[in-house]
């Protein structure tokens, strides 16, 4: 609501006043919209787990 009124001019002191809401975190939700999070990494990253043993072999004796 605070993003639909804002692109209609409406004033951050009206805004905060009809939603209830102190105008300060009026502002912090236009400065974020503003300025979008970065996008994270479709697919996230897998770290295979330490094998036992020192010298990196497999745990199998042959």
């Amino acid at each position: 609501m605070v993003l639909h009124w804002h692109e209609r001019d409406t004033d951050d002191q009206t805004i905060g006043r009809l939603l209830g809401i102190p105008v300060p975190e009026v502002q912090a939700i236009i400065a974020s919209a503003e300025h979008p999070a970065p996008s994270a990494s479709a697919t996230p990253l897998f770290v295979q787990p330490p094998v036992f043993g020192d010298d990196g072999g497999s745990l199998v004796y042959s």
